[in-house]
């Protein structure tokens, strides 16, 4: 039964273009819709298209098992079937394929759904202007003709320059808009930290002092809607590097493209001079893990030094907390630089330091800063990272 009671169902119709490759945008919005549903407590029809996964399908149907040893009792022989039956009833060669890992990290990606999801999310988001279907199909077109990585990265930018250079350039190249969505989540989740460690009763509706990391402000002005914020106020946009003047300035810091090869990812340590427990709060949403591992406890050392007794450090980092999760945030990075249009060079000479998130907890409270509040998965932005709040002890404690 595809539900288990009586219950309102949705249906939504969709014009499809001819072409397969395009395609590609409503398969991955439509697991989102069952993943929606299954939020809900609700299920989903799989007759109409089979977008759905296999667990998809396991979580919506609990009494999958039962039918499966029905099956087997009636048609032990196996002669009967279709292909919502291969799909989602079939348990043999369900396994999705990893075996190209070691040679191709685009081939392990678009190996497994959820991979193959978060690569076309990002090429929508990061890329030209309705171009994600296309560049999807000639991502997969390029990795089954090509072994090596490079070869696949360079085809796919030569692909990106032309249509930069072309004349619908002014309609298609444009800016990502992911992060103001983005920006508005992270300043809610700051507002509701802030509001967890104040003592009962205060109200208290200020910051006194703040540091914001790689996001150019827009913290601020996100919490001056709602917060008092006085004291001192610094701004670290660049994270200790150079962005390229044109084209990747958008990337807002999380993926430091650099003007060339040789730039190194440097924290500054000056940066911060004068602001020894002067700040309730410090927002870094620009990436641990594309710092160098040899200038990271310098920069943890003085940003915890910055942070006034009983204030907060909020992180947004990749939580890889399996192989599968740090394949995700290396190739989010990789197709970051693509869409970017950096070359394959500055794309490997990135550093890709990721943790898991239970990782990045134990580092922090090495350098006074345990971990304070809940933690919150952002899965709308390309990255998919998690918020983590830390909280310097006050000195009573």
């Amino acid at each position: 039964s595809l539900a288990s009671s009586d219950a309102f169902v949705f249906c939504l119709a969709v014009r499809s273009r001819p072409a397969d490759a395009l395609k590609a945008d409503y398969a991955v919005w439509s697991r989102e819709l069952v993943d929606a549903a299954l939020a809900g407590g609700g299920s989903f029809n799989p007759a109409y298209h089979m977008h759905a996964t296999a667990e998809q399908f396991a979580r919506a149907f609990p009494r999958r098992q039962e039918l499966l040893l029905a099956k087997q009792a009636y048609d032990p022989g196996n002669r009967f079937g279709n292909g919502l039956w291969s799909r989602y009833l079939d348990d043999t060669g369900r396994a999705e394929s990893v075996a190209q890992s070691e040679v191709s990290e685009f081939r392990a990606a678009l190996a497994r759904t959820p991979s193959r999801d978060a690569v076309f999310r990002l090429l929508a988001d990061c890329g030209p202007r309705g171009r994600a279907p296309r560049l999807m199909g000639l991502l997969e077109r390029m990795s089954q003709r090509a072994g090596a990585d490079e070869l696949i990265y360079r085809n796919m930018r030569s692909t990106l320059l032309k249509w930069r250079s072309s004349a619908i350039a002014g309609l298609i190249m444009r800016t990502g808009d992911w992060h103001k969505p983005l920006h508005r989540r992270l300043a809610h989740y700051t507002r509701g930290q802030l509001q967890a460690i104040r003592s009962a009763g205060s109200g208290r509706k200020s910051i006194e002092g703040i540091v914001e990391v790689a996001s150019r402000g827009r913290q601020l002005r996100a919490l001056r809607r709602h917060l008092k914020v006085g004291g001192t106020i610094r701004q670290i946009d660049n994270f200790g590097c150079q962005l390229a003047g044109n084209g990747a300035a958008w990337l807002e810091s999380r993926v430091p493209a650099r003007t060339s090869v040789s730039d190194i990812l440097q924290w500054d340590e000056h940066v911060l001079d004068g602001v020894v427990d002067g700040a309730d709060l410090i927002t870094l949403y620009g990436g641990l893990s594309g710092l160098p591992a040899a200038q990271l406890p310098q920069c943890l050392s003085q940003l915890a030094r910055a942070v006034r007794p009983g204030g907060l450090l909020l992180l947004l980092e990749h939580d890889a907390d399996s192989a599968h999760a740090g394949l995700d945030a290396s190739i989010a990075v990789t197709l970051g630089f693509l869409c970017a249009g950096e070359t394959w060079e500055a794309s490997l000479a990135h550093p890709r330091a990721f943790r898991a998130a239970d990782e990045w907890c134990a580092l922090m409270a090495e350098h006074g800063l345990p971990e304070a509040g809940s933690r919150e998965r952002i899965a709308r932005t390309p990255y998919g990272d998690t918020l983590l709040s830390f909280r310097k002890p006050a000195a009573s404690e």
